[in-house]
């Protein structure tokens, strides 16, 4: 049977368009005489394998393994042998503690020639002990945490860049309603082609009010894969419809006792993890751009901030910051949030997360409703946010000082460096490389892998380069008090 009229012609236009010779826009070309169907049918053919070989090499899977920490309270007597204690604080109770691992498998792609592959923040969670990428054809590379955006479940990791792999561009613009979408995923040493449409461009969902939204499915797995157009560019970035965590056969549990027994149980259901969405979403190519920016250029997204405190479940303006954004337009205590930009608002954290989406010094619409009753608009110059510390690198969060450690006590002198800053150890998670290290809060970080460190951009710079991909990563580092500096090795 041969194809004839709009069928034939779709089938070429769309052949054509993932070949990147025909416009989605175009109108199909008058024929006298349509092709046949073997010949359209290989137009599309060949079109796909194109796609998956231009753009396949780029695309990679993840896998992360994580630390999990558990804890049992065992009551002496018989009840120890009997099972896990019902509650901390019982007299006489005595406190075991599990480890174990997870691990989780995603998707990705490189963004950028140097290395830098962007994924899901499923990943990232828990601060990973390990991460390792696999290109098609099977070249694996060790990955470093760059920073993740919880808002939005992006994360940036760095690896060695592959020979001759090019970077995914990200597209321009915003994806129309019902066009083409090619879902490019990880599968063995080839990854899969999915076609699909966009079903709507910009959707709320939770506290995120942009999701790119497509008919293509996305199977467990495949979070941080990549949703191109017709030719090949990024739309969005696919963030996970069904999230799966298994404990890894290797995780040691102790001690062996009954009641631990219990408590591996215990360990292996909560480590088994499924969460599903209702539809497929993906963060859209715009707000992966500035996303990826943020986070590869300060570790963190620059945020929205209004200059309020809400309730969290009804949206109520608990307290105005005086002085800010909110206060600036007029906002007062009592009133009740009702939308953003037009979109309708919930819950507080939809409110927080709308806000948080959008960049500072952007203009918002804020939908109010007064305690009288009154409906009203504000419109809101929203503030940065400010960054929490930063926690990259093994655990360690830091921040820059001028003013340098107490060197009262060491035996060494430190030349100053002109426009030098000293980083100082905020925070170390106690699951860490670097707590096992023994760094602590308060430490000033001079060198790592022998290279200086005089700010906070020398410290991502070095943190997330070569030494994030290495298994011993020396640090020099100096606490106050003590007569020399130590040299510790993070494992």
């Amino acid at each position: 049977m041969r194809l004839r009229g709009p069928r034939a012609a779709a089938a070429l236009l769309l052949a054509g368009a993932l070949a990147g010779a025909v416009p989605l826009s175009s109108p199909p070309a008058a024929a006298e005489e349509p092709p046949a169907p073997g010949n359209a049918l290989e137009a599309l053919d060949g079109a796909s394998r194109a796609i998956v070989e231009r753009c396949g090499p780029a695309v990679v899977r993840v896998d992360a393994e994580r630390v999990v920490h558990l804890r049992m309270i065992l009551p002496e007597g018989p009840a120890r042998e009997g099972g896990i204690g019902e509650a901390a604080g019982v007299g006489g109770a005595e406190g075991r503690s599990v480890e174990a691992r997870e691990s989780v498998a995603a998707a990705g792609f490189l963004v950028d020639a140097g290395g830098l592959v962007v994924t899901t923040a499923a990943v990232a969670g828990g601060r990973p002990a390990a991460l390792r990428v696999t290109f098609p054809g099977g070249v694996v590379r060790e990955g470093a945490l760059v920073g993740e955006d919880p808002l939005s479940g992006v994360a940036l990791l760095r690896v060695e860049p592959v020979e001759g792999v090019k970077p995914l561009p990200l597209a321009d613009g915003e994806a129309a309603p019902g066009a083409v979408t090619l879902l490019l995923a990880p599968s063995g040493s080839h990854p899969t082609l999915r076609l699909g449409f966009v079903t709507e461009a910009r959707r709320a969902f939770g506290p995120y009010d942009a999701w790119l939204v497509s008919s293509v499915g996305v199977a467990p797995g495949q979070a941080g894969a990549p949703l191109l157009d017709a030719r090949g560019g990024v739309l969005g970035l696919a963030v996970p419809a069904r999230e799966t965590v298994t404990l890894s056969r290797r995780a040691p549990v102790l001690p062996v006792e009954p009641a631990a027994r219990n408590l591996e149980e215990l360990a292996r259901q909560r480590a088994r993890v499924e969460r599903g969405a209702p539809f497929a979403t993906f963060v859209p190519a715009a707000e992966l751009r500035r996303i990826v920016a943020g986070i590869r250029e300060r570790g963190s997204v620059p945020r929205g901030m209004a200059g309020v405190r809400i309730g969290r479940e009804v949206p109520e303006v608990v307290a105005v910051v005086e002085g800010g954004p909110a206060a600036a337009a007029g906002v007062r205590e009592g009133d009740l949030v009702l939308s953003v930009d037009g979109t309708e608002v919930a819950t507080g954290e939809e409110f927080g997360g709308f806000i948080g989406r959008r960049a500072p010094g952007t203009r918002v619409r804020v939908g109010l409703r007064s305690p009288e009753g009154a409906d009203r608009e504000a419109v809101l110059l929203l503030a940065e946010l400010p960054a929490p510390p930063r926690p990259l690198f093994n655990g360690l969060g830091v921040r820059e000082s001028e003013t340098p450690p107490d060197l009262s006590a060491a035996r060494f002198s430190v030349a100053a460096v002109p426009g030098g800053r000293w980083l100082l150890v905020v925070t170390v998670d106690p699951c860490s490389a670097a707590a096992s290290a023994g760094i602590e809060p308060g430490d000033w970080i001079a060198e790592i892998e022998g290279k200086p460190i005089l700010s906070e951009e020398d410290y991502v710079r070095v943190a997330t380069g070569v030494a994030g991909t290495k298994p011993e990563v020396r640090v020099l580092l100096y606490r106050p008090g003590e007569a020399d500096r130590r040299l510790l090795t993070l494992k």
